[in-house]
């Protein structure tokens, strides 16, 4: 279970966004030397959590950053891609690119859910999207877009 600290994730989120070590320290006013523990922390917390879903789900992981909070990975049960991804305000969600796309998504029971996470990616990653996509169109363009 995920054990990151609300100040763990507020530091982690203000990197992803792109402030540096420094930065952080004079936003937050608190020392460098506790930015870099707490990231450390995080990381560390996020890498494990990751590396524990993708076990679960017996995938082969092909790759990991627990700076962006993303492992990517293939699922042999499903025959799928597989993305598990840490958002701070949600947590852990995990995203299976299947190779015939669904061809309704409005039918599925997951919908909402699905939108629902991929709106908060979105605007976690900064990356547009229109009201009227298709949830697999939106993810494969979130995807492509974090995963450079």
């Amino acid at each position: 279970m995920l054990t990151i600290t609300k100040k763990e994730s507020n530091i982690w989120k203000l990197r992803f966004k792109g402030f540096n070590g420094s930065e952080i320290a004079r936003k937050l006013e608190i020392t460098r030397q506790a930015i870099s523990k707490a990231l450390r922390n995080a990381d560390s917390k996020i890498l494990r959590e990751l590396n524990e879903h993708a076990r679960m789900m017996g995938l082969a992981v092909t790759s990991v950053n627990s700076e962006k909070g993303i492992l990517l990975g293939y699922n042999p049960q499903i025959s799928a891609k597989t993305l598990i991804f840490f958002l701070p305000s949600s947590g852990f969600h995990t995203w299976f690119e299947y190779p015939d796309k669904c061809e309704d998504c409005s039918s599925c029971i997951t919908y909402d859910g699905c939108v629902n996470v991929l709106k908060e990616a979105s605007e976690f990653w900064g990356v547009p999207i229109k009201k009227d996509e298709e949830p697999t169109m939106i993810a494969e363009k979130l995807f492509k877009s974090v995963w450079r």
